[in-house]
Order: structure tokens, then C-alpha cells, then sequence
């Protein structure tokens, strides 16, 4: 078992210098093994920065419906709020003339009383 965990060990790191080896000297294998991932590299670069910009798109699609969305919320409460004063506006205006009203019953029961006394 020790025999088998030592060669293992020794396969591993003589793998592992292998590949550092491989890459970091200057040799045709260096070379193609460089093209080849070169390739997967700009690949790999190229949908990363598409997922990006796709991404950067998806939020501003986002926070321009969010301010779109909070213009409307304002607009309608402006709305409601004139509205409201409108209605208050038209109440108090109502109780006015219901005051007014009042006042002219007032004054006319006062002048027929007034009338019909005999003093």
C-alpha cells in the first residue's frame, strides 16, 4: 500500500511540473497548446462581456421602468391630491351658501315677525 501511495504521489507531481513545464517553456507544444486555448479564451471573453452587456441592458430596462413607474405613482397622487382640495374647495363652498341661506330665513322670519306684531 505504501508502494502504491509513494508512485502515486510521484505521479502527481511529476504531472503537475510536466504541465508548468510545458506551459512556461518556450516549445512548439507551448506554442499550439497556447493557440489552442487562446481560442477558448477570447471565447470565453466574448460571452462574458456579451452576458454583461445583456445584463447592464436588463437593468436599465429596469430602472427606467421603475422611474416610469414612480413619475405615474406621482402624477397620480398630484392628481388625487387636487382632487381632494377641489372637493374641499366645493364643500366649503357649499356650506357657505347653506350658511347664507340660513341667514336670509333668518332675516325674513324676523321681518314677518316684525310685520305681524301688533305692539
Amino acid at each position: 500500500m505504501k508502494k502504491f501511495l509513494v508512485s502515486l504521489i510521484a505521479m502527481v507531481m511529476l504531472s503537475s511540473t510536466a504541465g508548468i513545464a510545458a506551459t512556461t517553456s518556450e516549445t512548439p507544444v507551448t506554442d499550439w497548446l497556447n493557440k489552442q486555448t487562446s481560442k477558448i479564451t477570447k471565447t470565453e471573453k466574448n460571452a462574458s462581456t456579451k452576458a454583461a452587456e445583456a445584463r447592464k441592458k436588463q437593468q436599465d430596462k429596469i430602472k427606467k421602468e421603475q422611474e416610469k413607474a414612480a413619475k405615474a405613482k406621482a402624477k397620480r397622487e398630484a392628481k388625487i391630491k387636487k382632487e381632494k382640495e377641489k372637493a374641499a374647495k366645493k364643500q366649503a363652498e357649499a356650506k357657505a351658501k347653506q350658511k347664507q341661506t340660513e341667514s336670509k330665513i333668518q332675516t325674513k322670519k324676523q321681518q314677518l315677525k316684525e310685520l305681524f306684531t301688533i305692539e
